[in-house]
């Protein structure tokens, strides 16, 4: 599962990368059209794009030790998929961020519970041994 989480997590830094600096600073790809129209507002996002690709970073960084950091990219994330949701239901068409940020919501925390358990595991049979330990230790 760790693997696969950063995987994950290389994945969705690529998408931002992609969609943030290609759209919104050079005003091409799938954002292209509203960084042209907005361009204080497009570099602006711009920003919020990099400050979200450095916050996957370190995630991706300490996700090994705290699985706890999974879910900072799943409460990035949420928001954007309900607003993608939203943006359907007001009669948009474009379907790819909806489904993208949902399988993304849904691999964080689906990641964070596996690995939680996982944790909760290596601190236990930690514990155990180092109890065995002292325990020798004193006879």
């Amino acid at each position: 599962m760790r693997r696969f989480m950063q995987v994950v997590l290389s994945i969705n830094m690529a998408l931002a990368a992609f969609i943030g600096f290609t759209g919104y600073v050079l005003h091409v790809g799938p954002e292209g059209g509203i960084g042209g129209l907005e361009p204080i507002l497009a570099h602006a996002l711009a920003a919020i794009y990099l400050g979200f690709i450095a916050t996957l970073f370190v995630a991706l960084r300490r996700f090994h030790h705290d699985p706890a950091w999974l879910l900072v990219p799943a409460m990035i994330q949420f928001p954007l998929w309900v607003d993608a949701l939203y943006e359907l239901a007001a009669g948009g068409n474009d379907v790819p961020p909806a489904i993208i940020r949902a399988v993304l919501v849904a691999c964080y925390v689906a990641g964070y519970l596996v690995l939680r358990g996982t944790a909760r595991e290596q601190v236990a049979t930690a514990a155990q041994e180092g109890g065995r330990s002292s325990v020798g230790a004193l006879r």
